[in-house]
């Protein structure tokens, strides 16, 4: 015949530990909810319909500037950024306001705002550029040519 263990206090208290495990975690949960509940607004974007008329609108722009058939080329050297800039049959874009946004997509407060020259030859505009830091910069580049208006960016490596 075998003996009958005698049930410990600590045995007994077995069940009660699942019960402290599930409350420990519903208070945890409960918690998270209080914390989801007061820190969301409920508002994900500022006036999203104008938002959203704007962003129509830049698609439209796009659309516009795709269908000019403007060709742009854009380089840098060392000591400055060059556009050569095209229209579709290939003839040079001459007489037109061109301007150069440079800024780093790391590290914000260190943009410039450069006005281009018309270079010696037609269709070429150039911009002398200094970065204040060696590296990766985004060059946006906007031209105004009459009614008609370019963009294009590229990133460029300064070294």
């Amino acid at each position: 015949m075998r003996a009958v263990r005698q049930d410990t206090f600590r045995d007994r208290l077995i069940p009660y530990y699942f019960v402290v495990f599930f409350a420990a975690l519903a208070v945890l949960f409960g918690w998270f909810v209080h914390l989801a509940r007061s820190s969301y607004t409920g508002l994900v974007t500022q006036q999203a319909y104008e938002k959203g008329v704007d962003y129509n609108k830049t698609i439209a722009r796009a659309k516009a500037q795709d269908a000019m058939g403007w060709h742009a080329a854009v380089t840098h050297a060392a000591d400055g950024v060059t556009l050569a800039l095209t229209d579709a049959r290939g003839a040079a874009v001459t007489g037109a306001e061109v301007s150069l946004w440079l800024f780093r997509p790391v590290q914000a407060g260190m943009d410039l705002r450069l006005p281009m020259t018309a270079g010696a030859e037609a269709g070429l505009y150039t911009a002398r550029v200094d970065p204040p830091q060696r590296g990766l910069w985004e060059a946006r580049l906007l031209v105004k040519a009459g009614d008609a208006e370019y963009q294009i960016s590229k990133r460029m490596v300064f070294e």
